[in-house]
Order: structure tokens, then C-alpha cells, then sequence
């Protein structure tokens, strides 16, 4: 079921703390919250989009039909650029509000909605209480979280998927895009001012490509004009989810890192000190550019020579 959405009312009433891991295969990750008669004698409603991921456009015209007219508290989905996008669009249609990027949610003693917050890339904390609902929101995976209510028991009920309507203008060029999907990329390799040059910084294309992996920057990288903007990741760029995630020549910086939910980090920087090491799982103390042309020379040979 790659790339469902299901639509269901998790709770009759909103948890202490709002569980924030979803099951992968929903490409959304979508929960609503609602009283409990708001989804009474309704199965979990089902969408499978012919491709997945599906535009933004196509996922609030499709699910914001479906929400009208029920009695809802709050819908959450896991953060991302899509996510993203859908939230504003399900809160603009449903009259309610949104927040991207959320942390914690919990009710206070008179059952209005808190929502913990960490602006200027996790520098500073807030809490800020939500007064127009329903409310809309992403959320970032926090440790510690609670694991994500069951499915419903119930078989869902499949809804059909209507295409999106044509945009009100034509491409008159498309052009493939080096950060096409990085959100969502399995491997990504970033780079950062470490690095030293933009004849450096190229270099990780070679080594994305051996290892199929997705080429990510820091701002400040971009602001070089070593990368597209389409490629930064961080508080003002891409949030990515990788399994592996190669930050080379990358100093750890909070506007950076806050952007980076991954499994296993290496990280690569000749400054013994630097903050990345703090958060990665392995830590490479050298010369970043170095490190690059080793590993990239020794897949090369490895996947040159023939399997025993």
C-alpha cells in the first residue's frame, strides 16, 4: 500500500502528547483528531494516488471533500515539503489554521491546544495556543515521542482518486533537477564550506552517483554559489529523512542539523571540535575534499572488479 493516504479519527479526544511517528508506507502520514460521534458509523476512508508521491494540489482536492462538514479537533502529518504544502491548503479550505514544523501538542487544563515550538533553529523555545480550529500541522519527529495510534480495526472504505485540475499556466520548459525527491531520499551526501571550493564541492556528484544517493548543502554552501538553492537542507531548506546522511566538510550549525532526521550520520571535518560530531553516529577527523576522493576512488574499484 505504498503511497496511501488513510483518513480516520485516531482518538475521541486529544492524547497528553500527541504521538509523532507514522507508519512509512503512508506517504503522508495523516491523522485527524475529532470528537467521537465526528466519525461514527464511518469506515477509515482510503486513497491510493495513481503515482506517489501526488502533487499537493491533487491531495487537498481529493482528501478536503472528504473533511467538510465533520467536527474536527486537529490534523497532523509527519513534516516535510509536501506535507507542508497540503497543510496550508487543507487550512485555507477548512477555514481553520496552521503550523509547520510543530513539536509537542498537548491540551491545558481548559482544553485549548498548546503547541511547543523551537524557532531561530532551535535556539529559543515557545508555546503558542491555538484559537481557530480545526487546526492543521506538521510535525517534526521528536525522541522520546509516544508510537502512533493503531489503524482503525475497521476495512477502509476506498474513495476515488480524481486528477488534479490544470494549472492555470503552461511549461514551456521542463528542466530535471539535481534535488528532484531529496526530501525523500533513501542516501544523501552533503556538502558544506569545509569543503573548501566549489571545485571541491562539485566532487560529490561522482560520489552521490557510486552510491546512488541524493547530493544535499548547507546555506552556506548556496550562498557560495557552490549548490542550488533546491538542494539546501535545513531550517530554511529541505527537511530530509535518510537512512544514511554523509555531512562532508559540514561544522554542525543548529539552522543545518534541525533539517536532518537521519538513521546514521557520518560526518567528515578537520576541526576536531565541531558540532556536527555532537550529532553524528560516526566522525571523521581529516581534510574533507581528501576523504571524498579516497571513498569515491575506492568504490569506483570496488564495483569495477569482478564478483568472486
Amino acid at each position: 500500500m505504498i503511497g496511501a493516504i488513510i483518513l480516520s479519527a485516531v482518538d475521541a479526544a486529544l492524547p497528553a502528547t500527541l504521538a509523532q511517528r507514522f507508519p512509512e508506507e503512508e506517504v503522508l502520514g495523516l491523522w485527524l483528531v475529532a470528537p467521537a460521534d465526528a466519525w461514527t458509523g464511518d469506515a477509515a476512508l482510503l486513497f491510493q494516488p495513481p503515482t506517489a508521491p501526488p502533487s499537493a494540489r491533487e491531495v487537498v482536492r481529493n482528501v478536503q471533500p472528504q473533511l467538510k462538514g465533520r467536527e474536527l479537533h486537529a490534523i497532523y502529518l509527519r513534516d516535510g515539503n509536501l506535507q507542508r504544502e497540503v497543510a496550508a491548503g487543507l487550512a485555507a479550505g477548512l477555514e481553520g489554521s496552521c503550523l509547520a514544523g510543530c513539536g509537542a501538542v498537548h491540551q491545558d487544563a481548559a482544553g485549548r491546544l498548546q503547541v511547543a515550538m523551537r524557532p531561530f533553529a532551535g535556539r529559543a523555545e515557545a508555546e503558542i495556543e491555538i484559537l481557530r480550529l480545526p487546526f492543521v500541522a506538521t510535525l517534526r519527529d521528536q525522541e522520546g515521542s509516544e508510537i502512533a495510534p493503531a489503524r482503525p480495526a475497521a476495512p477502509a472504505r476506498n474513495v476515488d482518486w480524481l486528477p488534479a485540475e490544470p494549472p492555470a499556466w503552461t511549461t514551456l520548459e521542463q528542466r530535471a533537477s539535481q534535488a528532484d525527491g531529496i526530501d525523500m531520499a533513501r542516501y544523501i551526501v552533503s556538502g558544506g564550506l569545509g569543503l573548501g571550493s566549489r571545485e571541491s564541492f562539485g566532487k560529490l556528484s561522482p560520489l552521490a552517483e557510486r552510491l546512488e544517493a541524493s547530493v544535499g548543502a548547507t546555506l552556506a554552501a548556496v550562498e557560495a554559489g557552490w549548490a542550488t538553492v533546491e538542494l539546501q537542507i535545513g531550517q530554511t531548506g529541505n527537511t530530509v529523512r535518510p537512512e544514511i546522511y554523509l555531512a562532508i566538510g559540514i561544522s554542525g550549525a543548529p539552522q543545518h542539523v534541525s533539517g536532518v532526521y537521519a538513521k546514521h550520520m557520518l560526518a567528515v571535518n578537520k576541526d576536531p571540535g565541531a558540532p556536527i560530531f555532537h550529532v553524528a553516529d560516526v566522525g571523521v577527523v581529516g581534510d574533507a575534499t581528501a576523504f571524498v576522493e579516497a571513498l569515491t576512488a575506492a568504490l569506483h574499484q570496488a564495483l569495477a572488479s569482478p564478483a568472486p
